[in-house]
């Protein structure tokens, strides 16, 4: 007769099924429940979110009872300098081709960008040495006559030619296109414009303001300067190159709103004084300062 055999884990006794195994346990359940107690040897640990505690192996790396509070810390607790890949965070630069402050992300100031503050400047911005080069190999190309006539006569063969007159002309008296021409060309005081308007601002203080910027648009012409207190009169700046028909820039006849007399006649059409300096007058500028005290009297 087999000798009975007494469970490890409830202690009751059960017939031996054969002597050459060494039966434990009277049943499967109670094989389990051993098993069990006995691979079960996780650790306690306590979530740094919501201070609940859970069990983990050993082996893992778990921080978090869930993905719940994992996602809360990585939105808290990995933000800006508490985030181990912390660089430094964006960095103030100036875009190359607007000159606008903007801040560069660090990532991208790593691989050696963050030079524009968008892709639009970017595309448009071209260095110095490469913009020189495509002018004089340009001016170089047109100073053949026999360039300058072909271009022209295929200019006027294809229509171009007298559609873009009609166009111009047509764009000439409008305020936003003259704006935006004046913006693109990144129009400043040069160097007369800049004398006068220290003379201005030294001699009669809040009477004359720079306007050459497009800040007054008058029958398509833009005024050097506007008076501000109270006159309908504009001060315009001549140079000889530009202005006098002995220049040898032009090969034909000036404009007539880009003379004097015609310069004078279209502000006067408006209602408006106009006085115009040429740069050669500058040189005296007790002269000009007395001529635009005359000026402004006269226009009272």
């Amino acid at each position: 007769m087999k000798a009975p055999a007494v469970c490890t884990h409830c202690n009751l006794s059960f017939p031996r099924r054969s002597p050459s195994q060494g039966n434990l346990f009277c049943s499967r359940k109670c094989a389990n429940i051993v098993h069990n107690s006995q691979r079960d040897r996780r650790i306690v640990a306590v979530c740094p979110v919501c201070q609940q505690t859970f069990k983990i192996h050993p082996s893992q790396l778990r921080r978090f009872c869930s993905n719940s509070c994992k996602n809360t810390w990585q939105r808290t607790g990995l933000k800006g300098p508490k985030n181990p890949n912390w660089k430094g965070g964006p960095e103030e630069r100036v875009c190359l081709n607007c000159h606008t402050q903007f801040l560069a992300p660090r990532t991208q100031l790593l691989l050696g960008l963050g030079k524009f503050c968008s892709s639009r400047c970017a595309g448009q911005f071209k260095p110095d040495h490469i913009r020189r080069k495509i002018g004089e190999m340009t001016c170089e190309h047109f100073k053949d006559p026999v360039v300058r006539q072909r271009h022209r006569e295929g200019l006027i063969r294809s229509g171009v030619w007298e559609r873009g007159r009609k166009r111009l002309s047509e764009l000439r008296h409008d305020p936003a296109f003259i704006k935006a021409q004046l913006r693109g060309l990144n129009t400043k005081p040069n160097r007369p414009e800049t004398l006068l308007k220290r003379l201005l601002h030294k001699h009669m203080p809040g009477q004359w303001a720079y306007t050459g910027d497009g800040a007054v648009i008058l029958g398509g012409l833009v005024p050097d300067f506007t008076n501000i207190n109270g006159l309908k009169a504009v001060i315009e700046v001549f140079g000889e190159y530009w202005h006098s028909p002995r220049s040898t820039k032009h090969n034909r006849p000036l404009a007539w709103h880009q003379t004097e007399p015609g310069r004078v006649s279209v502000y006067n059409s408006l209602g408006f004084q106009c006085l115009v300096i040429w740069v050669r007058e500058l040189e005296d500028q007790k002269a000009v300062v007395e001529k635009i005290t005359t000026f402004t009297e006269r226009a009272k």
